[in-house]
């Protein structure tokens, strides 16, 4: 099969509709002194939104894997690099960023259907946009359909079954595989001893949530609340893996693709936590920074008993 970027053209085409835009609004002179209107500008950095101070070093569980973290600058560069270290948990972060690289072609569709009123949207978010579309378009646009295959989940599961090479990938497998509650316990273990932020986040609040009679609900550390209610720890689980050393800011893939499709363009995840996750709440989100602490620090110590829910 010919190589083709499958995701380039339509990427480049996208940022091209923006950056025109903006060169044509930017002649046009305004009709009435600014006013100050809402705006949809990077959230701004309170001392509640800083990441607690990273804690005193300390050896790190002997069975940790060394970190291929993502994003990556650039995104094929990494995935080959990555592949061919699966004992560093390579095979899983190369299929998590492939993972995530094949929902950019659809933010890429949405943003080149909608057409912006200069009258209803600021162009500084407009050049926000663009420059999420520039980062997508290095962590994403040189993926060619073959690559999409060859280097997706799918792919490492086979090779996994062959060769159990890669301890990030089987941890994952474990995990969502478990169905008793012996199983899920041995494998929650198994993913806080490997203590992989990649891993981490890619199975987010499923760490914490269980489920018994009485419906599902988050459990950490002896604490247990309904998950209907939105507690401060289902917060926690989407800043823990920046606890652990994921880069959660301005390069964050989630929050790019999301500013390209039109939502909110946030400096960091830390932003999106308090605005949308916590409903503005200050204190909740608040409750949630610590929590990510007090997880982030009990994977370091070793006590993943916090995380595991015992029937009473």
């Amino acid at each position: 099969m010919n190589r083709k970027a499958l995701l380039l053209g339509g990427l480049t085409t996208a940022t091209a509709v923006v950056w025109g835009y903006l060169a044509v609004t930017a002649q046009v002179p305004p009709a009435n002194p600014p006013q100050q209107a809402p705006s949809r500008a990077v959230q701004p950095v309170s001392p509640l939104l800083a990441y607690p101070p990273p804690p005193a070093p300390s050896a790190p569980p002997a069975a940790a894997p060394v970190r291929l973290l993502l994003p990556p600058p650039e995104g094929r560069a990494f995935v080959l690099d990555a592949w061919a270290r699966p004992a560093e948990g390579g095979r899983y972060h190369a299929s998590e960023l492939i993972k995530r690289c094949a929902g950019y072609a659809q933010a890429t569709d949405l943003m080149q259907q909608a057409q912006p009123d200069p009258e209803a949207v600021e162009p500084e978010h407009l050049q926000r946009v663009a420059q999420a579309h520039d980062r997508i378009l290095r962590q994403c646009g040189q993926f060619t359909e073959d690559d999409l295959l060859q280097y997706s989940r799918s792919a490492a599961n086979r090779l996994q079954d062959k060769d159990k090479a890669d301890p990030v990938l089987e941890a994952s497998r474990r995990f969502i595989a478990a169905t008793s509650k012996e199983d899920r316990d041995k494998a929650t273990a198994e993913v806080l001893q490997v203590a992989d932020p990649v891993l981490v986040d890619g199975l987010g609040t499923r760490l914490i949530v269980y489920r018994d009679a009485e419906g599902s609900f988050v459990y950490f550390d002896g604490k247990r609340a309904p998950v209907m209610e939105n507690p401060a720890a289902l917060i926690a689980t989407y800043l823990l893996p920046c606890n652990l050393g994921l880069e959660c800011g301005s390069n964050d893939t989630d929050l790019l693709l999301r500013c390209m499709s039109g939502e909110e363009c946030y400096a960091d995840r830390r932003g999106r936590a308090l605005a949308e996750l916590a409903g503005g709440d200050v204190e909740k989100y608040a409750q949630a920074v610590d929590i990510a602490a007090q997880m982030a620090a009990a994977i370091r110590a070793g006590q993943w008993s916090k995380f595991i829910w015992s029937k009473p």
